[in-house]
């Protein structure tokens, strides 16, 4: 026994906002699976209604929908909601979770539903699409989007009807109301109308499908001329009926002749009752729209007719026609059909039941499968990614061992040789000290005792030689300088005041006298440029003129940092960008970052007196170590700051074997010297850096050789200091300075 099912799916919702969010099409869908699964309507055996699902889920369902269906099986599905094409043209229906740019995994393709309908068994197959055409729709409009829909012929096949809401180019909506007074869609409206008896045009008590679409085109027509039905048949045989075996009052009555009607109101009995003769025939007729305008006119004539013989006779006649002589197309199913029935029905719904519960079954073995594999290729690359990590864990083990032994090495070596370098310039020291002290002693004399520039009254500065040796050197030489100031005023009668004796500590700033006469030329100052005839003066230091000379005293301090002299910063340092501690440690003055948490720049300020015009210079050494592969990378540039005011300032400074200047104007860096590299520059070891500055003139000097000059009026005069800075690397590490010199003009 054949059957009839359907499958409804509407969408309202949309996650695109692309795409309107409708009303109708949940009316639509209802009120349609309505009037199918009526018994007294449509009387289908199996309605199913999708309303706002996933695109998985509706391919799912019309694809078991389709299957396992008999040939003579009435199969109809129905969709009401947008309509999307892609740039090719493909045309796909819109559900809720459709995206407009992912149309292929978000949306249903037409050619996905062909191919379920064609692959069906079943030959009596109609496809209602109430979807239209707009090119760009407003608010609330149901549409295919992306030009003309034909969708008929996308959907053509054997054994099939597909009717459509409208033509290509037209809509089913109007803003966002449907077009006439209606709750529903203008299409869905009429289709509903039709199938509760309205579509039965020839009265026979069956609607088929062309019945119900011409109703329909009808209808529409009628309402508005925007919008056009569409229907097509491919390889159909005979007719597929929607609605069978209409009780009477649901048939839509044919009027009657109008001879006859003529008679039924003549003022004499005897043609009254010829004419209820003709309506007796009328009523034992086939056109069940006259049948049922027959009844109605009997009904009114035996109940109105002031002729008691018209009025019998009309009755009688109607109650033969219910009992006797109703067609046997209207007589109720014998009790035996109806046990048959409902049997095979029973028989039907089992094995599709059986059917159902064994592609569960094959669906549920066949994802534990999937799962099963899934975890199992799961488990095997976490094991094999453990075991990479573990074999890379070992071998950084491995070479972080290697590393730290070549570094220990490595320290060994440098740490004999700065002993032994040590030792030596130590003597060497001694020896010049004695020669120094025996000359200053022999030309002593009181009107000649002066200040004097401590750099060029000091032993030139040697990569190798120590902070500890320099301040040995001081202190004896400051005992040996009380000693002949003593002796001296005892000569002369106290011309220079006894000093208080010399303290445990030595003082804040040490400022060294000596009995020589300050040295000076009687040229003018030579400021450098890069020309090749500067080389012959790259180891010119600068001196006072004899004019400066006699209008200011040089002001000398010399720092060994051998002690904290109180004109540094110093203890531990917690800024925003690093952490560490500033001390002195082996005679030097060491700057240690403990925590790098962002490149930065740090000034060191110096509290002693500083003029407009200097001479500064300081020795410097990073000890920053790579932790990859054990070189020795200088990590922190560092330099000399100077002509500090309110926070803008110069910098002198080397980064590896490069040298650079810039000035910070207290918001940006701006250059004045580029990158530049010189082999001056002694990697990783003390370099000497040496500023002398008069007026807006700069020479720049590493290890006692000239380098570069420049010219900036900025900043007339200012403090002066120490400077280091990070760069990429976040590593931790420090850096030493030592024999810190000033010289005031």
């Amino acid at each position: 026994m054949s059957g009839k099912f359907a499958l409804i799916i509407g969408n309202t919702e949309y996650i695109d906002p692309g795409l309107a969010q409708l009303t109708a099409p949940g009316k639509d869908a209802e009120d349609f699976a309505r009037v199918l699964k009526d018994q007294e309507i449509g009387a289908f055996d199996e309605v199913k209604i999708l309303l706002n699902q996933l695109s998985s889920s509706v391919i799912e369902t019309i694809d078991e929908f389709f299957d396992q269906k008999k040939p003579d099986d009435l199969l109809v599905l129905y969709f009401s909601g947008h309509g999307v094409r892609d740039e090719l043209g493909s045309l796909y229906l819109a559900v809720k979770n459709t995206i407009r740019t992912r149309l292929r995994s978000t949306a249903i393709k037409s050619d996905y539903i062909r191919d379920a309908m064609d692959q069906s068994r079943s030959k009596r197959q109609l496809l209602i699409l109430d979807c239209c055409n707009s090119g760009a729709f407003p608010q609330g409009t149901k549409a295919e989007l992306g030009g003309s829909m034909g969708m008929t012929k996308a959907f053509q096949g054997y054994g099939r009807f597909v009717l459509t809401a409208s033509d290509a180019t037209q809509f089913a909506w109007e803003g966002d109301k449907v077009i006439g007074e209606t709750d529903n869609s203008l299409f869905t409206h009429f289709l509903v109308k039709g199938l509760e008896g309205e579509a039965d045009n020839d009265g026979d008590g069956r609607i088929t499908v062309d019945e119900l679409y011409d109703y329909t085109f009808d209808q529409i027509s009628r309402v508005t001329p925007k919008q056009t039905p569409t229907k097509s048949a491919s390889k159909q045989e005979g007719e597929i009926i929607l609605r069978q075996n209409m009780r009477l009052e649901d048939i839509k009555p044919v009027p009657l002749p109008t001879g006859l009607l003529d008679s039924i109101e003549s003022p004499f009995s005897d043609v009254r009752l010829g004419a209820v003769q003709q309506l007796i025939k009328l009523l034992n007729g086939k056109n069940l729209g006259l049948v049922h305008s027959a009844r109605e006119a009997l009904k009114r004539i035996a109940e109105n007719d002031d002729s008691r013989q018209v009025s019998k006779t009309a009755a009688q006649s109607l109650e033969s026609s219910r009992l006797a002589d109703q067609p046997a197309m209207y007589k109720p199913q014998t009790e035996e059909k109806r046990i048959a029935a409902e049997k095979a029905d029973a028989e039907r719904k089992a094995k599709e039941e059986g059917q159902r519960r064994a592609r569960e079954k094959a669906k549920a073995e066949r994802e534990a499968r999937a799962e099963a594999k899934l975890k199992a290729k799961q488990e095997a690359e976490r094991e094999a990614r453990a075991d990479a990590k573990l074999k890379a864990e070992q071998e950084a083990e491995r070479l972080e061992a290697q590393r730290a032994e070549e570094e220990r090495i490595i320290l060994e070596k440098v740490e004999a040789e700065r002993k032994a370098k040590e030792k030596a310039r130590h003597l060497a020291v001694q020896e010049a000290n004695r020669e120094s002290l025996a000359q200053e002693r022999a030309k002593a004399r009181p009107e000649a005792i002066k200040k004097v520039n401590v750099k060029e009254s000091l032993p030139v500065k040697t990569p190798w030689l120590r902070p500890a040796t320099i301040g040995m050197v001081i202190i004896a030489l400051t005992l040996c300088g009380f000693v002949a100031l003593n002796y001296l005023a005892g000569i002369f009668g106290g011309l220079v005041a006894t000093e208080a004796p010399v303290e445990t500590e030595p003082p804040a700033t040490e400022v060294i006298a000596t009995e020589a006469p300050l040295e000076v030329t009687t040229e003018a100052p030579s400021f450098h440029t890069s020309t090749a005839d500067d080389q012959a003066t790259q180891d010119t230091i600068y001196n006072l003129t004899a004019d400066a000379q006699a209008t200011q005293d040089a002001e000398s301090y010399y720092d060994p940092f051998n002690y904290e002299s109180g004109n540094w910063e110093m203890g531990e340092w917690n800024k925003e960008r690093w952490d560490g501690i500033i001390s002195i440690d082996n005679d030097t003055f060491l700057v240690t970052v403990t925590q790098v948490n962002d490149g930065f720049s740090q000034r060191i300020s110096f509290f002693g007196h500083v003029s407009a015009d200097f001479d500064i210079m300081v020795d410097s050494l990073s000890e920053t170590y790579s932790e990859t592969d054990g070189s020795l990378p200088e990590i922190f540039c560092h330099g000399i700051y100077f002509r500090d005011v309110a926070g803008s300032y110069f910098v002198f400074y080397i980064c590896d074997q490069n040298y650079r200047v810039v000035y910070y104007d207290g918001s940006s860096w701006v250059t004045i010297i580029d990158t530049t590299e010189s082999a001056a520059i002694r990697m990783w070891d003390w370099n000497t850096l040496r500023v002398i500055a008069l007026g807006s003139n700069f020479d720049l000097y590493i290890n006692d050789v000239y380098i570069d000059s420049f010219s900036d009026s900025r900043n007339e005069d200012g403090n002066i200091g120490l400077w280091f800075q990070t760069r990429t690397e976040k590593l931790p590490g420090q850096i030493r300075f030592d024999n810190f010199i000033l010289n005031n003009y």
